[in-house]
């Protein structure tokens, strides 16, 4: 959000100025105007802007800090000093958050040391007095003020302690005051060259070089909107000094730190990424309605700016779940169900969000008495009947996980990995059934009997209680099963997967796989 404004000679100048929109032809930098009084010795420039185009610059004139105002589309204030005349105050740095209120620090020399002081300009209002950051008792210099956009401050500095040169931090809540220094930076080593940025959420992330013995790292310290900082961590890595840290952060909270190292042969820029905010769950898409027995088409885009990205899981609150980013689902009853779906990074951080859907009744029947399926809208014609094609269980011989759901990621040496196809969209139910011994009677096998005992050996089939869906586009589809069924184990034995699709308000051909469960 801060912008720095070169320094022509010794007057501080900007380019703006009056215009007319029948002088606009497209983008330019306009005609210089001077913000400072003319033949005045006036350097160090900083300016800030607000995300609605209020603008507060500060400069150094003969050792007095002065700064002006200029709201948005408005003309600039008349200029004014933020300290007293016969006072020695240089450097002013500036920030401002989106409501416009703004906040200066400078370096000021009491006459016994050097301090760090501040003043708060509320939007529309006039700046405070000036007030101390640093304590007394030592120097300190390098101050630099980041703003966050519900007006959380945090000012960052170096100053000598007697025996080191410590980074230290003052925050001030959004209308509050300043509160006691802190240090950032460890004792037995200075430091030097503070940043500071915030994100959105008015979290901070302070950087800077420390020396470690021979060499310099790169150091950091974070604060959550509303807490503490935390104790520092190294960045750079041993073995090469690093210097001249910068830092930035996005409205999410993310950032980044970029520095120099020198390994003694040449030097080199690197950079330390902050992950700090959840996925964002870009471009999701919930229908407002949709039809009984009939696909509904769900989708959306998560990204994390730095880390990898887990599956995303998504409810259709009627007690089925899924994942991926397009899913499709086929509600058996009318009503209306809370959709809610959530993405996760590599660290745990999650983002999740909730949309409402409303399912009309199917078509009514035919005079035939049987309800007429939904048909294309470009054509007319009547849409194919889901069919699973490919079903395989790979390995098919394999061992149970000791626990959990029937799908998921099994332990190693334990599940197995389900595949198939689908034509159409469509909801698969996945059913289990066992292989058992019998006896044939006819066509069919029978449970074995004092009756049937000796007729023929045959292998039949159970059906066991349990089961579990899946709600997919057309295309492939994989998953992990684990071998249970409603959180018990199968037993060692022959069994086979049946996958029976539906869509369209009619049920597929059911598709069969043979596995194994061994010990």
């Amino acid at each position: 959000m801060r912008r720095r404004v070169g320094v022509a000679g010794l007057a501080v100048a900007a380019t703006l100025a009056a215009w007319t929109p029948a002088a606009w032809a497209g983008p330019a930098w306009l005609a210089p105007m001077d913000l400072s009084a003319p033949r005045a010795n006036a350097v160090s420039p900083d300016v800030a802007m607000s995300p609605a185009g209020d603008l507060l610059a500060v400069w150094q004139r003969a050792n007095i800090v002065q700064a002006t105002v200029r709201p948005a589309g408005g003309p600039f204030a008349e200029r004014v000093d933020l300290t007293p005349a016969g006072e020695y105050a240089v450097e002013p740095r500036v920030a401002i958050d989106k409501a416009g209120d703004a906040v200066v620090v400078w370096r000021h020399d009491d006459g016994t040391n050097v301090v760090v002081q501040a003043a708060v300009r509320p939007a529309g209002g006039s700046f405070s007095a000036a007030a101390n950051l640093s304590p007394a008792g030592g120097s300190a210099y390098e101050s630099q003020v980041a703003v966050g956009p519900a007006g959380d401050a945090v000012v960052v500095w170096r100053r000598f302690d007697g025996a080191d040169e410590v980074v230290q931090a003052a925050v001030r809540p959004a209308g509050g005051s300043f509160s006691a220094p802190v240090n950032l930076s460890r004792a037995g080593g200075s430091a030097y060259g503070p940043q500071v940025a915030m994100g959105s959420a008015d979290d901070a992330v302070a950087v800077w070089q420390r020396l470690d013995g021979a060499s310099s790292v790169v150091q950091a310290a974070v604060r959550p909107a509303g807490g503490s900082f935390s104790a520092p961590v190294d960045l750079s890595r041993a073995g090469g000094s690093a210097y001249g840290p910068r830092v930035a952060t996005d409205q999410a909270g993310d950032g980044v730190a970029v520095w120099y190292r020198d390994s003694g042969s040449n030097s080199f820029v690197q950079a330390a990424a902050y992950d700090g905010a959840s996925p964002q769950l870009r471009g999701l898409s919930v229908p407002a309605t949709g039809v009984v027995g009939s696909p509904v088409s769900f989708a959306v885009s998560p990204l994390d700016v730095w880390s990898p990205l887990a599956d995303t899981s998504w409810s259709f609150g009627d007690g089925a779940s899924t994942t991926g980013t397009a899913p499709a689902h086929i509600y058996d009853a009318p009503g209306t169900f809370t959709v809610s779906v959530s993405a996760a990074d590599a660290l745990a951080n999650s983002a999740s969000a909730t949309r409402t859907i409303a399912i009309a009744p199917a078509p009514p029947p035919t005079a035939a008495g049987v309800a007429a399926p939904p048909t294309t809208a470009a054509s007319g014609a009547t849409p194919p009947a889901a069919a699973v094609t490919g079903l395989r269980v790979r390995p098919s011989a394999f061992r149970v996980a000791r626990s959990g759901p029937s799908l998921g990621t099994a332990a190693a040496r334990s599940g197995t990995r389900v595949s198939y196809a689908l034509n159409v969209a469509a909801r698969v139910r996945f059913g289990v059934q066992r292989a058992t011994r019998g006896r044939r009677v006819g066509t069919r096998c029978r449970q074995p009997s004092r009756a049937n005992r000796k007729r023929r050996p045959c292998t039949r089939f159970t059906t066991l209680s349990g089961g579990f869906t899946r709600t997919r586009p057309a295309g492939a589809d994989r998953f992990t099963f684990t071998g249970r069924l409603r959180g018990h184990a199968l037993r060692a034995g022959s069994y086979r997967l049946l996958a029976t699709p539906s869509a369209n308000a009619r049920t597929g051909t059911t598709a069969r796989a043979s596995f194994r469960i061994v010990r």
